[in-house]
């Protein structure tokens, strides 16, 4: 598959993981110009279709899950019987290759890597997916020690079609929980016991049951107490142990009663341990935490003993027998007295004067060197990678940020009919650009789509009902004629959605429409092609009426054809029905109707009265835009089709735009609308009433 282009967007580069289920390919999303994971199923997987259908809802609602510890699912697609899910590409290797090449791993290292993987779970849980397969080579780690758990959902989907394959199960029933092992049912309760035994291996370079087979190995997660750890690794907090325990009780009521509890044990046995929690801790200083507190220990005062004390006293008392011997030498205690104050009056002078004078020295050194420091740490401050948050929660995004020690600032709120309300639509600046800590990135939220409340169409004729809707920026639904004798025939007498709901912006209203009783509905004939003179004959056959005459220039069609009609063609219609058209014509466009102007109608009915002819086509506007603030930007034309956007892009402060824009009208009517909006408030908007030249 190397060099292949699924989907139409990623390339695939290279083959960089095999499974039981799956090739793992790194491929090239040219879209968006990222790398990333593509999975791709087996072909002994492909032909059960009952499995493909659970294993794609299985995936896309894997997809919702968001989460710093999950790998993104970011696209689910199929090429023939090649079915692939597109990840986030994680550079790093599996929890399963890091235990194959260091063994035990730190305790430390060891408790920040399973609360990363209960937070994971945690979020999972709460949105209703239980894993099913936790274990660590579904555990990818960067080169930072961050976690990424990978294949939530994928395990429920082939949970029924690898038990038959060894490979797949064998890779498993090391980490099962005895319900699992059992058949029974499978709750998030299991999803703690498979990351008790991912501890256990972790802290022990070794699972806790081996066997010759798949079975022998379950049976022991049902029967077996757990070998003790402590017998395998002595040095193991006690704090931890019971954590190990708890997680790898056999019955799911014994255990954790959710992700979150064990994921706060976990964070107080680390905080408990190393008197630091570990959020705060960069994994390279935790292991020389234990050795600096027992040097700490060795530095600490000794006490003093009574012996120590006596022998203080006794030289104390010794020196005032010498002094009482020399005080007869001196000849009066006033002069001993003057003299000693003198002394010290002169020495504490001198004493000041050299206290001041190192003080200023001190003062002179360290300023400066304080003044530099500090600009020093204005200049220099360190620099982060933006992470990407387009396509995230408000929430999960601020997440991400606070621990990038970066800022979160909605620039603005938007409609949009695709992203769901509250996700991150862009960033500013972009993702993989690095930035100083503390620097804001600014996020455009969506606002979900625009909502339009649905006008009350009860009583009006099918063309009123047309024209309420596309004012509404909403289209004319499905229509069924039904009898009634209480509303005159080619009234609306329902609709839905009902009157005042509110639903997405261009959504259709189905109408159910009056007619006579035994009157019989028939569909639409086709006018387009014909001429006037046998569009005419055509509605006067089917006891139809000719309404509003439209003529379009520049059209293909030889003058007086009819190039579309509405109702439209096949739709369904009661005898008496309105019909308009729009006929073909050539030349400059006129103001007023031209008398000269052909009919195609035979000379001989010169006296049938024609109806007036209203000229219609295009109307267009070159629309300039000077951006004064970051944002964005949408250019909405409302016309006889209803409401559209026609730009819409995000731009910066000081960006020009310049576009042509416009839509169908009539002549001298300003029914053409064009709006300007930026972030949701309209800037301009201009009414179009003559048709371009």
């Amino acid at each position: 598959m190397i060099g292949e282009i699924l989907g139409n967007r990623y390339q695939i580069e290279k083959l960089i993981g095999e499974g039981g289920m799956a090739l793992v390919y790194l491929a090239k999303d040219n879209l968006l110009d990222r790398p990333v994971a593509i999975k791709v199923l087996r072909p002994e997987y492909s032909s059960d279709q009952e499995f493909l259908e659970r294993f794609q809802r299985e995936a896309k609602s894997a997809a919702k899950l968001c989460h710093p510890n999950v790998v993104n699912i970011y696209d689910v697609g199929q090429r023939g019987n090649t079915y692939y899910i597109v990840m986030e590409y994680i550079e790093g290797k599996s929890l399963k290759e890091l235990i194959q090449e260091q063994g035990q791993l730190p305790v430390d290292l060891s408790l920040k890597i399973a609360i990363q993987i209960s937070s994971a779970l945690n979020h999972a849980h709460n949105n209703l997916i239980v894993h099913r397969d936790i274990k660590p080579h579904n555990i990818m780690i960067t080169k930072d020690y961050r976690v990424k758990v990978m294949d939530f959902g994928i395990a429920r989907a082939i949970s029924s079609a690898s038990i038959t394959r060894t490979g797949v199960v064998l890779g498993s029933v090391h980490y099962f929980s005895p319900e699992q092992a059992t058949g029974k049912e499978v709750t998030s309760a299991s999803d703690l016991y498979s990351l008790g035994i991912v501890l256990y291996e972790m802290l022990t370079g070794k699972v806790p049951f081996e066997g010759d087979t798949p079975v022998g190995i379950a049976y022991q997660h049902v029967q077996a107490e757990i070998p003790s750890i402590l017998e395998k690794r002595p040095d193991i907090p006690l704090d931890v142990v019971n954590i190990v325990n708890k997680a790898l009780a056999k019955k799911p009521e014994d255990r954790f009663q959710s992700a979150l509890e064990m994921e706060q044990k976990l964070s107080e046995a680390f905080n408990r341990i190393y008197n630091i929690t570990p959020d705060k801790i960069p994994y390279t200083q935790i292991n020389h935490l234990a050795k600096k507190e027992n040097e700490q220990k060795t530095d600490e005062p000794r006490a003093i003993d009574a012996t120590t004390i006596k022998a203080k006293a006794n030289a104390n008392n010794d020196s005032t027998m010498v002094f009482d011997q020399t005080q007869h030498a001196l000849r009066d205690e006033r002069d001993i007295l003057s003299m000693s104050k003198k002394d010290n009056k002169e020495e504490k002078s001198s004493t000041n004067k050299t206290a001041l004078k190192f003080i200023l020295i001190l003062l002179l050194v360290m300023l400066p060197l304080y003044l530099v420091l500090k600009v020093s740490m204005f200049l220099n401050v360190p620099e982060v990678v933006v992470p990407n948050i387009i396509g995230l929660t408000q929430d999960s995004a601020q997440t991400l940020l606070d621990r990038e020690r970066l800022g979160f600032e909605i620039e603005a709120e938007v409609f949009d009919p695709d992203i769901p309300k509250g996700y991150v639509i862009s960033q500013q600046p972009a993702a993989d650009r690095k930035v100083k800590v503390n620097r804001n990135i600014r996020v455009i939220l969506s606002k979900g789509p625009e909502l339009i409340v649905v006008p009350d169409l009860l009583g009006l004729d099918i063309r009123e009902a047309q024209v309420e809707l596309q004012n509404k920026a909403l289209e004319a639904g499905e229509r069924e004629y039904v009898e009634s004798d209480d509303v005159l025939p080619g009234k609306i007498i329902e609709q839905f959605p009902e009157a005042f709901t509110e639903v997405e912006k261009g959504t259709k209203v189905s109408l159910k429409i009056s007619k006579a009783p035994l009157t019989t509905t028939f569909l639409m004939p086709d006018l387009t092609r014909r001429t006037r003179y046998e569009a005419e004959l055509i509605l006067s056959q089917n006891n139809l009426e000719l309404g509003e005459v439209y003529t379009q220039y520049d059209s293909f069609l030889p003058e007086n054809y009819v190039i579309d009609h509405n109702p439209p063609a096949n739709s369904e219609v009661v005898e008496g029905s309105i019909v308009d058209i729009t006929i073909s014509a050539k030349g400059e466009p006129l103001s007023k109707p031209d008398s000269s102007l052909s009919t195609g109608l035979p000379e001989d009915n010169s006296d049938l009265t024609i109806p007036e002819i209203r000229i219609r086509g295009r109307k267009e506007r070159e629309v300039s835009i000077l951006v004064t603030r970051p944002g964005v930007i949408k250019i909405v034309v409302i016309d006889e089709k209803g409401s559209h956007d026609v730009y819409r892009a995000e731009h910066r402060e000081g960006d020009f735009i310049q576009k042509v824009v416009g839509g169908m009208g009539i002549q001298g009517i300003p029914d053409v609308f064009i709006q300007v909006w930026l972030d949701g408030d309209l800037l301009n908007e201009v009414a179009l009433a003559d048709i371009s030249q």
